[in-house]
């Protein structure tokens, strides 16, 4: 549809396009196209962490490696006591390095064997927790769910304790031990705050 529409010195004929049937139904089709509910379809990088299949996958994996890593260690506390032959593959080795650790300050085996039974309880206790969180189906309101708080707030204090303890045995003048416990105590942090800081989509 075209018009004349003033201005100064004449006028101009003017086509106005959107009052057209045709064009003006494309325009208004497009406007209620572009108008979304709040947050639906969104593509950016929040979404992915408001997933719960993504939260359920984080406490999967800290499950998995626990499980891993308690196996191991239950398994070296087992090759110690003459349980199991010496040719068994999967051992941690971390007895010995806990025995290296202690006799620094003169303590005993038996020391250093009631320390790695600590270390090894807590990691079970760990497992356990991880297990009981992934399978909690927790409230759509709640980002962290109790079971998932515990077994964050369990295993973090392990790492808390265990860097201490390099501390105190001076772990790290020997082995780079140390580091690693902080690159996954670091990680586990990420982790929790990457389920608690995001809501469910």
């Amino acid at each position: 549809m075209a018009q004349r529409v003033p201005i100064e010195g004449g006028t101009v004929l003017a086509f106005n396009l959107v009052g057209s049937p045709t064009v003006g139904g494309l325009c208004h089709a497009a406007e209620r196209r572009s108008v979304r509910p709040p947050g639906a379809g969104s593509t950016d990088g929040a979404t992915v962490l408001r997933s719960p299949v993504l939260k359920r996958g984080i406490l999967s994996f800290w499950s998995v490696w626990f499980t891993v890593v308690f196996a191991s260690n239950a398994a070296d506390a087992l090759l110690a006591l003459g349980w199991l032959p010496e040719s068994w593959p999967f051992a941690s080795g971390n007895a010995v390095l806990v025995g290296q650790a202690v006799a620094a300050y003169g303590l005993g085996p038996h020391i250093a064997a009631l320390f790695f039974t600590a270390v090894v309880a807590w990691q079970l206790i760990a497992t356990v927790l991880f297990w009981t969180a992934v399978a909690e189906k927790p409230p759509a309101t709640v980002s962290l769910s109790s079971r998932a708080s515990s077994a964050f707030g369990v295993s973090l204090a392990f790492w808390g304790a265990l860097l201490v303890a390099d501390e105190v045995f001076l772990v790290y003048r020997h082995t780079n031990v140390a580091l690693v416990h902080w690159c996954i105590a670091m990680a586990e942090i990420v982790s929790l705050l990457g389920i608690r800081y995001s809501s469910d989509a």
